[in-house]
């Protein structure tokens, strides 16, 4: 049977605050080196429940920069709009 924990304290592969889903054997050993404590998931509010229900698909438009634009579109050449004019 699986035990699901959460870790107070680095131990094994586990950081603090890491929920995980061990063996009896291994759920007890961390329980008993004071690493772990037992875990229940806690319900969602019912706010965040109503934004779920709402539109999971929907997400407000972001702001393109840089590092979000698509390498398919073309770049910007900054040096060639306003490049100064030599006489």
């Amino acid at each position: 049977m699986t035990r699901v924990v959460k870790f107070i304290k680095p131990f094994s592969v586990y950081a603090v605050d890491d929920i995980a889903g061990l063996t009896d054997a291994e759920a007890r050993e961390a329980i008993e080196a004071e690493a772990a404590v037992p875990y229940k998931a806690e319900k969602q509010t019912e706010k965040e429940s109503e934004k779920v229900k709402e539109d999971p698909k929907k997400e407000e438009p972001k702001e393109e920069t840089d590092e979000t634009k698509s390498v398919d579109s073309p770049v910007e050449d900054k040096m060639a709009k306003n490049a100064p004019v030599k006489k």
